[in-house]
Parts: C-alpha cells; sequence; structure tokens
C-alpha cells in the first residue's frame, strides 16, 4: 500500500514539473563560455491580429565569430515576418540582434521554439548555444466574451410574406429608373467630356493650364524635383514655339534668348522668360533645391511671362509721346 502511494506521488510530481514550463513566459537566456543568447517578445499576450516585436540578441566575446547569422524561429500557430537586423557593440562584447514582427489568429497558447546559435570561439572549434523558448498568449479581442476563433456564418434572413408581397411590384420599377438614370448621367458626362475636347485653347491659356496641372501635382512633394522642372521647361519652350514659331523645344536656354531677340515683344518679358529658363536649369543640372518661397515665386514669375510676352509693343507714336 505505501509502494502504491509513493509510485503515485511520483507520477503525480512528474507530471506537475513537465507541465510547469508551459506557464512560464520564457526560460532563461542560455550563457555559455563566450556567448550569451536571448529571446524576448515585447508582449507576452495579444488579441487576435496584433502585432508584437520579437528580439532576439546574441552577445559574443571579442575575437569570437558568429557563424551563419541568427536563424529563423519555429514558431507553430504564430506568423513571423523580419523586421530589421543590425550589430552594435558594447565594452569588449559583439552584439548581434534580429527582430520579426509576430502576430497570430488563433486562440490559445504558443511557443517560440528555441533557437540554435552556431559560433566559434578565437581558436577555437565550432560550438553552438540556444536561446530561451518564448511563450505568447492569443487571447479574444472582446473581453468578456464567449472566447472563438471565428463566428458561425448566420443563417438566411427570411422576408416576411408582407415585404415579398410589395417587393417585387414596387422594388422592380425603382431598380429599372435607378439603371436609367445612371445610364443618362453617364452617356451626358461622356457628351460633356466630347465638348470640352473640342474646345480649342490658346498657346498661352494651354500653357497657364498646364503650369497650374504641375503646381498641383505631387512630384515636388515626392522630391522628384529634375522631373518637375524638366516639365516644367518644356511648357514653357511650347508654349514660345507655338505663339511666335521658333524652335524652342530642341533648343538651349542660350539658343532660345538669341531667338528672342527677333521677337516682337517687350523686352522685361523677354528677360524675365531667360531668368526663369535659367532657374529651372539649376534645378534639373546643378543639383539646385528651391525652397517653398522660391519655388511659388518662380511658378508665379512663369506665369507673368506668358501674360506679359502677349503685350504688344508701343507704336512709334506712343513710344515719342512717352519719351515727351
Amino acid at each position: 500500500m505505501i509502494r502504491s502511494r509513493q509510485f503515485l506521488f511520483f507520477v503525480f510530481l512528474s507530471c506537475v514539473l513537465n507541465a510547469l514550463p508551459l506557464y512560464a513566459e520564457s526560460s532563461p537566456a542560455q550563457k555559455v563560455s563566450g556567448i550569451t543568447a536571448q529571446a524576448e517578445a515585447e508582449k507576452s499576450a495579444i488579441t487576435l491580429g496584433e502585432p508584437s516585436t520579437l528580439r532576439v540578441s546574441v552577445s559574443l566575446e571579442e575575437g569570437s565569430e558568429l557563424l551563419n547569422g541568427i536563424p529563423d524561429p519555429e514558431a507553430h500557430g504564430l506568423s513571423l515576418k523580419e523586421l530589421k537586423v543590425w550589430q552594435d557593440r558594447e565594452g569588449k562584447k559583439l552584439v548581434f540582434v534580429r527582430t520579426w514582427t509576430l502576430t497570430g489568429f488563433q486562440l490559445g497558447r504558443f511557443m517560440v521554439e528555441p533557437i540554435e546559435i552556431a559560433y566559434r570561439v578565437k581558436g577555437g572549434e565550432v560550438q553552438t548555444a540556444k536561446t530561451n523558448a518564448v511563450y505568447i498568449t492569443l487571447e479574444s479581442i472582446a473581453a468578456g466574451e464567449k472566447k472563438v476563433d471565428i463566428r458561425d456564418v448566420k443563417g438566411v434572413v427570411k422576408l416576411s410574406s408582407k415585404i415579398m408581397k410589395y417587393l417585387v411590384p414596387v422594388g422592380v420599377p425603382l431598380l429599372l429608373l435607378g439603371l436609367l438614370a445612371a445610364y443618362l448621367l453617364y452617356f451626358r458626362k461622356k457628351e460633356l467630356s466630347r465638348i470640352r475636347n473640342r474646345i480649342v485653347l490658346t498657346p498661352s491659356q494651354e500653357a497657364l493650364q498646364r503650369l497650374h496641372e504641375l503646381a498641383d501635382s505631387t512630384l515636388m512633394r515626392d522630391g522628384k524635383i529634375k522631373t518637375y522642372y524638366f516639365t516644367f521647361s518644356e511648357i514653357l519652350k511650347t508654349y514660345l514655339e507655338k505663339q511666335f514659331g521658333i524652335q524652342a523645344l530642341e533648343a538651349t536656354t542660350a539658343e532660345i534668348v538669341q531667338m528672342m531677340k527677333r521677337v516682337p515683344a517687350q523686352d522685361g518679358a523677354k528677360k524675365k522668360i531667360t531668368e526663369v529658363l535659367d532657374a529651372a536649369d539649376y534645378a534639373k543640372f546643378a543639383k539646385w533645391e528651391p525652397q517653398p518661397a522660391e519655388f511659388l515665386a518662380l511658378n508665379k514669375k512663369a506665369e507673368e511671362v506668358i501674360s506679359e510676352l502677349l503685350t504688344p509693343l508701343p507704336s512709334e507714336g506712343e513710344a515719342r509721346h512717352a519719351v515727351s
């Protein structure tokens, strides 16, 4: 009888000792001669779909060598995505760190298996060490409610006979009216688009419209400064070509300045177009990055150039009267 009780006691004690690791958040970091390997989670309990961070660090004595880096961990029931890898130095120790984003979509308690780290002590053979295990509990999002992974699909809701009685005679005409309205709106929009396309813009109207669209684009916010000012120059050169018939698109700024001498326009406007094109060239080729105030001022000057180039030159009589 005594032996039977002793046997039952040892069986019970063995079961308790085997179950203890399941209730520990993580086992201690392994410290072997020349290396410390540790795994830790940002949170030991997370809700379904909530991200957490798993961090594995390996500290080596100076002169030791980490072989093959830090491997991916085994974590059944959990999803791991690499986040960051880096290396640092703490005194005479080298520290290697690797992190993952950890998520799960099934209720329960899960374990990140210990990771085996291969290393070589200076002048020694290849050795291995293991990190501690990490335990993660996945909880339901709705606290206090019955914890289920996914709710069952609800059955089909039956409509009452009264609703069915009016559904067809009322619903079908409404559906047809809605389809007719959508059809008319679609073709009206298409017709308006055709009318807009038939409207011919003057060179100045087209240039101003394109400048406004360019200024409203995301090119500057995205840091695509060269692309912005290549387009900016192309708009102005297209305008000069259409308005004055000069071959501006394939010309340099210096060549355009020479061509503009033969154009009947105000000298101030000619000088201003040179300044605008020069500034665009700096941004394209000299890595000039205009500040917001300079960016706005250059756009405004480009619009002024287009307006001033359209201003007719004064007649000889008007010029003589102005001098006198």
